[in-house]
């Protein structure tokens, strides 16, 4: 991921094709010495699958 700007952060979703399975979570840590971490989602991964039809970037 890369800084835009103060707080913000962007990353990329490689590209992909129909039938594939595209799972991503977020974790941060912050950089105060004592290594405050969250992570989004808590537990698991959001996951999503491409079909055909659907052009990228999708925004």
């Amino acid at each position: 991921m890369i800084n835009l700007s103060d707080s913000t952060y962007a990353g990329t979703i490689p590209a992909a094709v129909a039938g594939d399975t595209i799972c991503w979570w977020i974790e941060a840590t912050d950089g105060s010495g004592c290594n405050n971490t969250v992570r989004y989602p808590a537990i698991g991964e959001i996951c999503f699958y491409p079909v055909d039809g659907i052009s990228f970037p999708f925004l």
